[in-house]
C-alpha cells in the first residue's frame, strides 16, 4: 500500500454530492483504500469513492494498493453536486 495522504471534501449543495476518482487504465486493477475501506476501481476509469446527502465538509485518508507489476498511472478526484 502507498499512502496518498488526505482528501478534503467541501460542497455546499443542499442536495449533497458525490466524489469520483478518475484514473488511467493501468490502475483499473488497483484498490483505493478510503478511510480503511477498500474501493474497487472500475474498468471504465471512474469510481465513486464517497457521497453525502447534504452539504458537508469532510476529510478522508487515502491509500492505493497496486497489483504486482503496476508501476505508474494517473489518478484525480472530482466532486459532483447533486
Amino acid at each position: 500500500k502507498v499512502s496518498l495522504g488526505e482528501l478534503n471534501e467541501f460542497c455546499n449543495s443542499p442536495n449533497g454530492y458525490r466524489v469520483h476518482a478518475q484514473y488511467s487504465g493501468s490502475l483499473a486493477t488497483a484498490k483505493l483504500i478510503v478511510d480503511g475501506r477498500p474501493v474497487a476501481l472500475e474498468a471504465d476509469g471512474d469510481s465513486i469513492i464517497s457521497h453525502s446527502t447534504r452539504a458537508a465538509m469532510d476529510s478522508r485518508s487515502l491509500e492505493l494498493e497496486l497489483e504486482r507489476g503496476v508501476e505508474a498511472g494517473a489518478l484525480s478526484f472530482r466532486i459532483e453536486p447533486l
